[in-house]
């Protein structure tokens, strides 16, 4: 059990420990399972894997999140719970949210046959959630319906019931199947003996955020065999909203495990000493403190404004006057809010400043309909026949899709114009010449882009842009926003570089929630963003806005100690985001209301703070002065 403080250096313990266990013989890399939080951080701990073994060994290891290892789990074994799986195991597939509310909204009207009934007052989304939050907790349909309850409870989980029964009709899983399906799938004694000497060693980034279900999935995998190795930070715990255990699994890793030997990384690598002693004494009474590598660097500053106007207007004049100076790039900038409406003014003084900027998690980056169109497409590359879902997405969408008329021709009597139907020579022998001419070229595309079933998933991209493909660019380039949409495309390029086939980089696009946000689409920009997107990040120039009660803490959670603690934890992980300088700023009113400053400010040592604006002229003249004076590590070393 590793225990590691902000910017300590978990990633790279946990890459040099991976590495060790390969290069020195003592496992196989096929029998190494390292499970990551985020997409990201697996896509990250991969590169540095890739660095320090062998390529082969590199891509022997399992490196992923919880959610891909669950995916991948029922691919390999899923028949074992009544899935159909196929010869690439592409089966079951990850539905996506909308069609996740769609099945639960006809599984509800199938239960709820009266105005009367208990379902009727609950809506569409609200019966999504509820039925989210038992798979969350691991709770099946079956144990659902067995827990005493009153009639709206039932009546849900006749609901929960019925869709589940349609998810395995429809040979599907939603998000959260891919922690409760293999849950359920362990309790199988053949699947559980074959998981636990599937891996040697499990390794575990960010333990303090898996939730109990997880938790369970990767006990019962360890078993007797296997070594199991966690690492992460109690105190960077802010997800308890989504069920994670925080400091608690930690003591449950040592209840379970009462001999494993526990490590503590104790130095702060990351943030200048000033920063390291703020984030400190703002949780002094409930973590140890962290020794500082770095140097003191800038003064924190604390910036009171009249109103988040000013406090808008303020930051986007500082990132120009830092960029300006040298001090930073665009990119090396990042704006933290504890709440979406706190963005609003943030985003219009930083285009009235004209300040490039990109903010994060403002709807999934996976619901924009030429991303959806391009993922539909690879799809489509590797199982044209059997991927109906993926045929609709693209059937009637510009430059290759048919029109209403069409489509509603091909299809006739049927529910849906499937592949099978655009193959019917009898059907479309009888269609217009135009119609037919326009089935055909969709058809020849799609033939050319099955040529391309073995190939890179970043090559199968250029296909569907290129003009001699399926011609995107060309379709994107006619609508509004065009250059937004084709960076998002681009984005999907850069990321499918780093896989080489498709059906991996599939795989990992389903597992991508929400909260997941993907960051790389920012470069070249000031990235703002939630302070909860924040976690696992790091910018050199980090702006925390709107420090006052009822904004951070937040009012929901002022009233229990619970929430109030893990506030001032999700306050500390903003303030540790930041590298070299961080600026902290509060209002006097907010929407033309008085507000007080944070609670979080009383008790931090004012020997870090400065009332005045970073001088960023005079911290880039230090920097260089410093050059001459940095030690192995590339910075001085200044005890804490």
């Amino acid at each position: 059990m590793v225990t590691a403080g902000a910017g300590s250096g978990k990633t790279r313990v946990l890459a040099h420990r991976v590495a060790h266990l390969v290069n020195t013989g003592v496992c196989d890399p096929f029998n190494i399972l390292v499970v990551t939080f985020s997409v990201r951080a697996a896509r990250e701990l991969r590169e540095r894997l890739a660095d320090l073994v062998e390529p082969a060994s590199a891509k022997l290891m399992m490196v992923c999140t919880l959610h891909a290892l669950g995916l991948r789990m029922l691919r390999e074994s899923g028949d074992l719970l009544g899935y159909e799986l196929d010869d690439r195991h592409r089966k079951p597939r990850v539905i996506t949210p909308t069609e996740s509310r769609s099945m639960v909204a006809a599984a509800a009207k199938t239960v709820c046959t009266t105005p009367s009934h208990p379902l009727a007052r609950l809506g569409t989304e609200e019966v999504s959630n509820l039925i989210a939050d038992a798979k969350a907790k691991g709770t099946g349909p079956d144990a659902f319906t067995r827990q005493p309850a009153d009639a709206v409870h039932d009546a849900l989980a006749a609901c929960y019931t019925a869709y589940q029964a349609e998810l395995k009709k429809a040979n599907a899983v939603d998000y959260g199947d891919l922690i409760l399906q293999p849950l359920l799938l362990l309790a199988i004694p053949a699947a559980l003996d074959f998981y636990q000497h599937r891996w040697q060693h499990i390794l575990v980034d960010e333990f303090q955020d898996t939730s109990r279900p997880q938790y369970e999935v990767l006990r019962r995998i360890t078993g007797a065999h296997a070594k199991l190795t966690v690492i992460g930070d109690a105190w960077q715990s802010i997800y308890a909203f989504r069920g994670a255990m925080g400091g608690e699994g930690f003591e449950q890793f040592r209840r379970d495990f009462p001999d494993a030997s526990a490590v503590c990384l104790s130095q702060n690598f990351r943030s200048s000493a000033n920063i390291v002693a703020l984030g400190d004494a703002l949780l002094a009474d409930m973590k140890p403190r962290q020794q500082a590598i770095k140097p003191c660097g800038l003064s924190v500053a604390l910036l009171r404004v009249s109103s988040e106007h000013e406090e808008a207007f303020t930051i986007a004049s500082e990132v120009s006057r830092a960029v300006r100076c040298g001090f930073a790039r665009y990119d090396e900038c990042a704006v933290l809010c504890r709440t979406n409406a706190q963005i609003h003014p943030i985003e219009n003084a930083l285009l009235h400043a004209s300040v490039p900027y990109y903010v994060v998690g403002r709807g999934s980056f996976f619901d924009h309909s030429e991303v959806r169109q391009a993922l539909a497409y690879l799809a489509l590359s590797q199982d044209f026949m059997g991927d109906d879902y993926a045929l609709r997405t693209v059937i009637n969408a510009p430059p290759r899709g048919l029109g209403p008329t069409e489509l509603a021709l091909l299809r006739g009597e049927s529910p849906e114009v499937t592949a099978e139907l655009l193959l019917d020579g009898e059907r479309i022998a009888v269609l217009e010449p135009k119609i037919r001419a326009g089935v055909r070229a969709f058809l020849d595309a799609i033939q050319r882009l099955e040529g391309l079933r073995d190939a890179p998933p970043a090559r199968v991209v250029e296909f569907v842009m290129s003009e001699d493909g399926i011609g995107l660019q060309r379709s994107l380039l006619s609508m509004s926003n065009a250059a937004e949409r084709l960076d998002r495309v681009r984005e999907l390029w850069r990321m499918a570089c780093a896989y080489e086939r498709v059906t991996d980089f599939l795989d990992e696009v389903d597992t991508m929630s929400g909260q997941d946000p993907l960051t790389s689409v920012g470069r070249e920009r000031v990235q703002v963003m939630s302070l909860h997107d924040a976690k696992g990040l790091e910018f050199k120039l980090v702006f925390v806005a709107g420090l006052e009660e009822g904004r951070i803490p937040h009012y929901y959670d002022q009233d229990s100690r619970r929430g109030l603690e893990e506030e001032r934890r999700l306050c500390y992980v903003g303030f540790t985001r930041a590298t070299d300088a961080l600026c902290l700023t509060y209002a006097r009113q907010r929407n033309g209301r008085d507000v007080a400053p944070s609670r979080f400010l009383q008790g931090l040592p004012p020997a870090v703070f400065t009332r005045l604006p970073p001088d960023w002229s005079t911290a880039v003249a230090a920097n260089r002065g410093d050059a001459s004076k940095q030690n192995g590590y590339g910075q001085r070393v200044m005890p804490h």
